[in-house]
């Protein structure tokens, strides 16, 4: 019996040494929910994670939920052991008739990428899923910034004037 625990030990001992893991981190999350325009489309960052171990871990994206609105420009990742700058542009879209309060689901699973050892071979898994939530849509502020500086200009001009017809009455 003595042995049998002990060889289990070491074993374990053994597998420990040859554990590589990986994170995924996101700026949004069940309580923390993205909002966003009707109409908007905006890029966010999902971040993964490879402190532990010494080997590079390759893995693949899928879609799960949100497929109607998330896009990814690529599937598989490759992240270098010992980083957690891999990262993970997801394109969100909101239509434009969705309606303001308007809650889709995302959510996305990562799955390492084994090679075909002939054998039994364990993956490892990171699933990560948030709210969006539609809101009315904001004006740009570029248009904003347009308006801004034409009353400038106009002020500038409407002063202009008034000083230089205070100069020809003198």
């Amino acid at each position: 019996m003595k042995t049998k625990i002990i060889s289990a030990l070491i074993t374990g001992l053994f597998l420990i040494s040859i554990v590589s893991a990986f994170g995924v981190s996101s700026p949004y999350w069940n309580e923390n929910p993205l909002r966003m325009a009707r109409g908007e489309t905006t890029i966010i960052n999902l971040n993964l994670q490879n402190m532990v171990g010494e080997n590079d871990v390759e893995v693949k994206a899928i879609l799960v939920e949100g497929k109607d609105i998330i896009s990814l420009s690529k599937d598989t990742f490759t992240i270098k052991a010992g980083t957690s700058d891999t990262m993970v542009p997801l394109k969100i879209k909101i239509p434009k008739d969705a309606k303001p309060g308007e809650t889709r689901k995302i959510k996305i699973e990562f799955k390492t990428i084994q090679e075909n050892t002939g054998g039994i071979s364990m993956g490892t898994g990171m699933t990560v899923a948030f709210d969006v939530i539609a809101t009315k849509e904001i004006k740009s502020n570029s248009v904003k910034i347009i308006v801004l500086i034409i009353t400038i200009i106009i002020l500038a001009l409407i002063l202009w004037y008034l000083i230089r017809k205070k100069n020809k009455r003198k």
